[in-house]
């Protein structure tokens, strides 16, 4: 993945073509901080909506996920999302 301001700089570009949502991977052994990358876009951009493509709340506690978005809407323009799935499985 590229660097935390290049992916910035990526970002502001798409939303100057109209896109509306900027999503970044979490893998946190392929990729950086992906809330650090979004805060950072978040710097640069005004409407483009800004999200985490998936995460994971076993490797990320919840808390910690809530917060960062919470930073990354923040910084930026109140532009962040973060939609958690939870799959409970039922006895049988």
């Amino acid at each position: 993945m590229t660097s935390p301001a290049s992916f910035a700089t990526d970002v502001a570009h798409a939303e100057t073509l109209g896109w509306g949502q900027a999503l970044v991977l979490c893998n946190p052994l392929m990729t950086w901080d992906p809330y650090v990358m979004l805060a950072i876009a978040g710097q640069s951009t005004t409407n483009i909506g800004l999200a985490p493509f998936i995460d994971d709340p076993v490797l990320r506690d919840p808390a910690v996920l809530a917060n960062s978005i919470s930073t990354v809407d923040d910084i930026g323009t109140e532009n962040g999302t973060l939609t958690a799935c939870v799959d409970i499985e039922t006895p049988s």
